[in-house]
């Protein structure tokens, strides 16, 4: 744990990136209010807490994760301010970020990248615009996430050593389950990392692809546990064991004729495109309740792809452009998104060069991808959502990092 502290220009650039957050946030002037999924989660709880079920406009809802909305009513039920709790989360969110700086130049020393180019993808990762802005100082989970994910990966990286494994299974597994409460997504993208790291592991005939498979059989008996309260609410209302109802929604909205790859409106606005086609599409929606509706959506979705497979396709297509516009989450084109995409662009194919010449490629470098395209493969499923590339930007930065590394590492030997 010392060697993570025992940079002290890394521990400047810390305590700067709290300073510099806090400041940002405290600017912003937001204390009160949460992201509009929150706010009406914290809608939900309140509802129940004062005999309306877990309601919204007087329907069950189990659309978003139940975690938060478990919370909200224990403040509710507590006389605990919303004001204290998203305060609390501010200050909390901006702590993890700035001890995942420490991790993020771990993983970067892992890949043997000189210092003079770690500090500068530091620097990059501290101020890129989702970071500080767009998602990063609006009160959500994804900020607490995308920090910890930084902090599994190098515990991940760290397995590979056998040393104290199942004490780095444990703290993964724990992390990682935790995170899958308030972002279900992560139910889906931390075994796909977990899985990549098996996978390579397996490829280069190591043993250590089992220690791999049980990191994500704990993670998985970990987040099980975790969501038995959440399984049982929501059964108590629509019979069955689900985690939410949100999947059905999404996917149609990912795969129909007027899907563009992004988010095309919200389902609950009865005016919106993707409401109007959702009632021309399915006879007699709005008499379903939401898991009903959602269990059809997602039928209807899974019957336009088989019928539409060139549709499909092209979808595919501009989902993955769509994914590196260089743009963020309720916020229009900027100059460093746009060095990241096309630097990064460009690193992939100056890897594949590398593989080809076989100039020292080593396959645990494949792993730093893998969040990457886990949250593009989430992308693909459903639509294109930014707040789900958040997870995969500081990978992309250390992608460019290593590449850079390895650029300048056999230009050196070459002369």
């Amino acid at each position: 744990m010392k060697s993570l502290f025992n940079d002290r220009i890394v521990f400047s650039l810390v305590i700067l990136t709290i300073l510099l957050k806090s400041v940002v946030w405290l600017n912003s002037g937001r204390f009160h209010d949460m992201f509009s999924d929150e706010e009406r989660n914290y809608q939900i709880a309140w509802n129940n807490q004062n005999g309306l079920g877990y309601t919204i406009d007087g329907e069950l809802t189990a659309f978003h994760a139940s975690t938060p909305v478990f919370i909200y009513e224990f403040l509710i039920s507590n006389d605990i301010s919303k004001t204290s709790y998203v305060i609390f989360g501010h200050i909390l969110n901006i702590l993890v970020f700035g001890f995942s700086i420490f991790y993020f130049n771990r993983i970067l020393i892992h890949f043997a990248v000189p210092r003079w180019i770690r500090y500068a993808a530091i620097i990059l990762y501290i101020i890129y615009p989702s970071n500080l802005e767009f998602i990063g100082n609006k009160f959500n989970y994804e900020r607490l996430a995308m920090p910890l994910l930084v902090i599994s990966f190098f515990y991940l990286l760290e397995l590979k050593a056998t040393a104290k494994a199942f004490r780095k299974c444990a703290t993964v597994a724990v992390l990682m389950s935790i995170v899958t409460l308030f972002r279900p997504q992560f139910i889906y993208i931390m075994p796909f990392i977990i899985g990549a790291f098996g996978l390579i592991a397996l490829i280069q005939r190591q043993r250590v692809w089992r220690t791999f498979a049980v990191c994500l059989g704990l993670m998985l008996l970990c987040t099980f546990l975790l969501h038995i309260p959440e399984l049982k609410k929501n059964n108590s209302m629509f019979g069955s064991y689900i985690l939410s109802t949100q999947g059905g929604y999404e996917f149609m909205q990912g795969h129909c004729d007027i899907a563009r790859g992004s988010w095309n409106g919200s389902w609950a606005d009865s005016a919106s495109e993707y409401a109007i086609y959702s009632r021309q599409m399915i006879p007699g929606i709005d008499q379903m309740n939401e898991l009903q509706q959602s269990d059809a959506r997602m039928s209807f979705a899974k019957n336009w792809i088989l019928y539409h497979p060139m549709k499909e396709f092209m979808l595919i297509i501009r989902k993955v452009a769509i994914f590196f516009i260089p743009r963020n989450f309720l916020g229009n084109l900027n100059i460093i998104n746009g060095f990241v995409h096309l630097s990064f662009i460009i690193s992939l194919f100056l890897m594949g060069y590398f593989y080809i010449r076989k100039d020292g490629f080593d396959w645990e470098t494949l792993t730093i991808l893998s969040p990457i395209m886990a949250a593009l493969s989430l992308s693909l499923i459903f639509f294109v959502g930014y707040r789900w590339r958040y997870y995969a930007e500081p990978f992309m930065i250390i992608w460019i990092s290593v590449c850079l590394a390895k650029v300048i590492s056999v230009k050196s030997v070459h002369n």
